[in-house]
Formats: structure tokens, C-alpha cells, sequence
């Protein structure tokens, strides 16, 4: 995604134990996805790996959103998941 934004990257997946082809179309998808998010706006400011404060509503809570688009109109705020068969329960979790 930071390549998308203009940004200098190195490769991503030099560190990984685990990668295929699954993981890199599945990866080339959500950047598409934020690709099309961003151009429905003309001045949009686009944030990566933005931390997130919600503790206001939540006591400590925070979380980190993958990717946060802010426009005039709307926030958007993608978590990109990729854990297939990894179910997380909602409930309980802090």
C-alpha cells in the first residue's frame, strides 16, 4: 500500500516465514480495493498503520487501522485481515 501512495519500500515478504501466491493476490486485492476507496475522493488524506484511540467510549481502548482515509465527507477505517480458519470471538476481548 505505501508503494501505491508513492512511498519507498522494501520488499514485504523477505522476512516472512510463511508466503504464496494465495496471500499475494489476496494482498494485490485489498490495495486495489483502497486504490478505488481513495480515488472517490479528490482531496483525501490517506494514513497507514494509524493508531486509534476509542478510549473515550472503551476504557484503554485503542487499536491500530491498517489503512484510515479521512475526506470532508467520510472516515474510513480498513483493517486488512488474513488469518483463514483463525476464528477470533469479539466478545471477551479486550
Amino acid at each position: 500500500m505505501n508503494r501505491l501512495l508513492g512511498h519507498k519500500v522494501r520488499d514485504p515478504t523477505e522476512n516472512l516465514d510463511f508466503f504464496d501466491a494465495e496471500m499475494d493476490e489476496c494482498t494485490d486485492s485489498y490495495v486495489q480495493y483502497i486504490f478505488e476507496e481513495i480515488s472517490r475522493y479528490a482531496d483525501s488524506v490517506v494514513m497507514v498503520e494509524q493508531r486509534l484511540d476509542f478510549s473515550k467510549y472503551v476504557p484503554d481502548g485503542f487499536g491500530t487501522g491498517d489503512c484510515v482515509i479521512v475526506t470532508d465527507e467520510v472516515f474510513t477505517v480498513i483493517d486488512y485481515k488474513h488469518g483463514k480458519g483463525v476464528a477470533v470471538d469479539a466478545e471477551h476481548n479486550p
